[in-house]
């Protein structure tokens, strides 16, 4: 998924793929459904385990905390469990909208992307050439796109 998000036309080329999800509309009617990652939006932990897990990396100031989380839980045995009864409204980017750009926002994702995949995925070279040359495809779109969302926002 993360090589589909990695750019705005291949997120146009695989719709289908992300329109469908990761899991299934039946999988959401349970009351608990097992899952890789909860938004840092919404989850809870118990202290004891986060402090098992030595807290969050900090190495990673936005984008990617939530995977490294539940990556650190998986290894020592702990299940994510998503509660589908629970509602919760998220207001995203409020404060960090304000503070940085849209630009370096993708920056930092990236950042924190090829972070978590070397760090806790331990891609090999090949992997993050990929990831190098999909990011240089994503800086040449954000040419077009960021004017395009100023546009709208007026």
């Amino acid at each position: 998924m993360d090589v589909i998000h990695a750019t705005r036309f291949l997120e146009l080329l695989f719709y289908s793929k992300l329109r469908s999800g990761e899991y299934l509309e039946t999988e959401y009617s349970q009351k608990y459904l097992p899952v890789e990652a909860i938004s840092g939006a919404f989850f809870i932990v118990k202290r004891a385990v986060l402090q098992q897990i030595g807290g969050f990396d900090e190495n990673v100031f936005l984008f990617y905390e939530e995977d490294i989380l539940a990556k650190r839980m998986q290894e020592i045995g702990k299940k994510i469990v998503s509660c589908n009864e629970v509602n919760f409204k998220h207001y995203e980017s409020k404060i960090i909208g304000k503070t940085l750009s849209y630009y370096n926002k993708m920056q930092q994702l990236y950042k924190s992307k090829m972070y978590y995949h070397k760090t806790y995925n331990r891609i090999g070279g090949v992997q993050i050439l990929m990831f190098q040359i999909l990011h240089f495809f994503r800086k040449v779109e954000l040419l077009f796109e960021i004017p395009i969302r100023k546009i709208l926002k007026k």
